[in-house]
Order: structure tokens, then C-alpha cells, then sequence
């Protein structure tokens, strides 16, 4: 039994981001494959828009990945900074005889160093690092530290998973909505467009 956590902002979520999942869940598999929508986190500034909005966009085109997608608010109910470390911890003692894997970019992953209790995070999940444009993996492996390179080397605790990826991120997106609307499921841009996100005032 295993399940698979797919954490982040969201703000909002792309093709780029379901690729990915598509991907991940037709290898592997997994039992339950869940979105953690991140709410304060530590290394970024302000979400654009509310959790109650990235949650519903995650909501509107999970269940076209996989009707068992579980799209889960349990930051929202943390207080102080969204530490993955606390995240997958909660969601381990949720499901303690499952194993339990974390998706996350090479982009992200490149600074697991800065992370809080990084260390202790590779007993809790098995990560599966995918590559991401701007940050491929020789690109990422230069910042990380030997201890990591190596368990990279032998495959302990870490997966590295490259991919022909989407060249687009929520950033891009942010800054010009009708630019990019093709890398925005049809249901995620009509509900951009029908709450005005995204918008400057």
C-alpha cells in the first residue's frame, strides 16, 4: 500500500502541474494521490489569490486525473509556516502502514538544505524528483550537499523521474492570464475568469 503527495501553491495549477501527476500515478500506481495545497511557506512570498481559491481550482480538475484524487486542506488548518516536514508527518500518522512518497520539482528540491528538518525528512516519505524547466538535474545536483548526491547515487529514498516537462510555470501565468491560457485547464481559467483572479486592480 502507498500513497503519493503532491504539495504546493498552486496559484494557480497548470497543465504542467497535471502532467506530472498523470505521469507519476501511471508508473507507480499508487493506492491515494494527494494534493496538499500549501498555505504559508516559508521560502515564498504571499499567495496571489486565497487557499479557498487554489483549492477549489486543484478541486475542479482532480478528479479528471483520477476519480480517487484526494485534494487535502490540511494546511490550512496549521498554524504559523507550511514546513513540509510537518505536513507529510501528520499525513504519515493518518496512514502509518502505508508508504508514503513525496512529489516534488527539481527546482524545489535544489534547496532542500534551507528546508526545516531536512534531514529527518527521507525516514518520514521516498521523494520523487522530477526534473523542471530552468533547473535540470545537473543543474540541481551542483547545489546539493554529498550526503544527498549519494543517496541520490543509490537510490535510497530518493527517485529522480525526467520528463519531456511543460515549459511553464504559475508564474508566468500570473503575470498575463489570456498569454497563457492554454497551459490552464478549460475549468480552472473559466473560474479565473469568473472570479476575476488574478486581475489588478
Amino acid at each position: 500500500m502507498s500513497i503519493c503527495v503532491y504539495g504546493g501553491a498552486f496559484d494557480p495549477i497548470h497543465n504542467g502541474h497535471l502532467y506530472i501527476a498523470k505521469y507519476v500515478l501511471n508508473k507507480y500506481h499508487f493506492n491515494k494521490f494527494i494534493f496538499t495545497i500549501s498555505k504559508d511557506p516559508p521560502h515564498k512570498s504571499a499567495h496571489k489569490v486565497s487557499f479557498y481559491h487554489r483549492q477549489v481550482m486543484v478541486e475542479l480538475v482532480a478528479s479528471d486525473i483520477d476519480k480517487n484524487i484526494i485534494v487535502s486542506d490540511i494546511e490550512n488548518h496549521m498554524i504559523g509556516k507550511s514546513y513540509t516536514y510537518n505536513t507529510l508527518l501528520q499525513i504519515k500518522n493518518m496512514y502509518p502502514d502505508q508508504e508514503l512518497y513525496f512529489l516534488v520539482g527539481s527546482d524545489i528540491f535544489a534547496d532542500i538544505e534551507s528546508w526545516y528538518n531536512w534531514q529527518e525528512l527521507f525516514s518520514i516519505a521516498i521523494f520523487l524528483v522530477v526534473n523542471r524547466p530552468g533547473v535540470d538535474f545537473n543543474t540541481m545536483l551542483d547545489k546539493l550537499p554529498m550526503s544527498i548526491q549519494d543517496r541520490i547515487s543509490n537510490q535510497n529514498r530518493i527517485l529522480m523521474i525526467e520528463l519531456d516537462s511543460i515549459d511553464i510555470s504559475s508564474s508566468k501565468i500570473k503575470l498575463d492570464i489570456e498569454k497563457y491560457k492554454e497551459y490552464i485547464p478549460k475549468k480552472v481559467y473559466e473560474y479565473i475568469c469568473k472570479n476575476s483572479l488574478y486581475r489588478e486592480a
